[in-house]
């Protein structure tokens, strides 16, 4: 979804693009799995630092974009560094870290074909295995199978959202599996008492799934939902918003 969204969108109106990776992926140094949300931030920032160095970047209209627990991140810096311009979260949360686990969970073992009581104690015995990594982690410092969930589990974005002050974007896919609309937008207006605030933008892409491939429901399979294409409308109007 980066290519035709983010990247299509903002490279035909003068933009540049900068990919980041996180610690340890692509060639870099590091292990991502050992480095929370806010130093994942400190990271993304450090980019934007870079950019300004450059002749070619305007320093003054810089943004962060991010795709699923990346939203979380472009929320962080926004809040941390009043000098970013925009951002876009792609499926980004507007709640925190356990609320997306467990809603993920309980539309992942409905499809699954879960319901009822068993749905239920399904969901209960999740719980009960992302505490045991929680714990796991947390004691032992132990990183891998989820035992990093440690230093993210407890993240909760509701104060970080309070104070962003640019302008930013919240895109969602009506049947996305990972981060349902209607929960995080309802969530946003709670979080804002009805009242959210006029630099924040929601769409919502209709049909639209967590990559923002067309799917015909939240059930259907990552590696099928990629066969389809995307939604040029809703680019559309991402390039409005920009």
């Amino acid at each position: 979804p980066h290519k035709f969204y983010i990247e299509d969108v903002l490279l035909e109106q003068g933009y540049a693009v900068l990919y980041c990776n996180k610690r340890g992926l692509g060639g870099s140094t590091g292990n991502w799995r050992k480095n929370d949300f806010y130093g994942r931030a400190a990271d993304a920032y450090a980019a934007v630092e870079y950019l300004r160095t450059l002749p070619e970047i305007n320093s003054d209209s810089i943004g962060v974009a991010g795709h699923s627990q990346g939203g979380w991140i472009a929320q962080i810096v926004a809040s941390e560094h009043g000098d970013i311009s925009f951002i876009i979260c792609l499926a980004g949360p507007t709640v925190g870290v356990k609320d997306q686990i467990y809603s993920h969970d309980r539309f992942r073992f409905a499809c699954e074909g879960y319901e009822g009581e068993k749905l239920d104690k399904k969901i209960d015995k999740r719980k009960k295995s992302l505490d045991k990594s929680y714990n796991l982690g947390k004691n032992s410092g132990i990183v891998g199978s989820a035992k990093h969930l440690y230093l993210i589990f407890d993240f909760d974005n509701e104060e970080i959202l309070k104070s962003i002050d640019c302008p930013a974007l919240f895109l969602f896919g009506e049947y996305d599996i990972n981060v349902d609309p209607q929960e995080n937008i309802t969530h946003l207006n709670q979080i804002f008492e009805g009242q959210v605030p006029d630099n924040f933008s929601i769409q919502t892409m209709p049909k639209g799934q967590h990559g923002f491939y067309k799917v015909e429901n939240r059930c259907i399979p990552w590696e099928e939902a990629e066969k389809n294409g995307f939604d040029s409308n809703f680019q559309n109007q991402i390039r409005e918003w920009v």
